[in-house]
């Protein structure tokens, strides 16, 4: 349950970023289709055909870097061994439970979720920031660098500051 919420989570983030670098309806929907289809589709036979070409390299030198990169597989990953079900990857389940099967495993894959979680908030915040011209930190009177302005508490009883010619 956490990893599906961590999952959903990092999803809105992405679709955050996506809208604010796309203010466009039919561009935003398309990056984000797309991006669906990299990640679920092609992702995977991408990591098949570097499996292949590069066969003489051990599996987890292609495996690990394949699935910190695809949040989607890392989260399928970390569900079916959490289940118990290493079984289903067949002579690759040696492998995932080497990396993946102990308490540190499970901790750098959800720190890797988290950061591609904040990552695309932080684009998308900064890009808003742009768009609608807020300065990256508003400042106070009387806070900040420069000197708070005078509010007329600091001025001689009965004397104005307008001048007179």
């Amino acid at each position: 349950t956490a990893l599906s919420m961590a999952l959903g989570w990092l999803t809105l983030s992405t679709a955050m970023c996506i809208a604010a670098l796309w203010p466009d309806r039919l561009r935003a929907m398309s990056a984000a289709l797309l991006l669906w289809l990299l990640m679920v589709v092609a992702y995977d036979l991408v990591v098949l055909g570097a499996t292949t070409l590069l066969s003489g390299l051990p599996l987890q030198s292609v495996l690990f870097p394949a699935l910190v990169v695809n949040p989607v597989d890392l989260v399928r990953v970390l569900t079916t061994l959490a289940v118990g079900s290493g079984a289903l990857f067949g002579p690759t389940s040696a492998v995932l439970m080497r990396m993946f099967g102990t308490t540190t495993g499970v901790a750098l894959g959800l720190a890797v979720l988290l950061v591609e979680g904040v990552v695309p908030l932080l684009i998308a915040a900064r890009v808003f920031r742009r768009r609608v011209g807020i300065p990256r930190r508003a400042r106070l009177p009387g806070r900040g660098r420069e000197p708070a302005r005078s509010r007329g508490r600091d001025r001689a009883p009965g004397r104005s500051t307008a001048r007179t010619e």
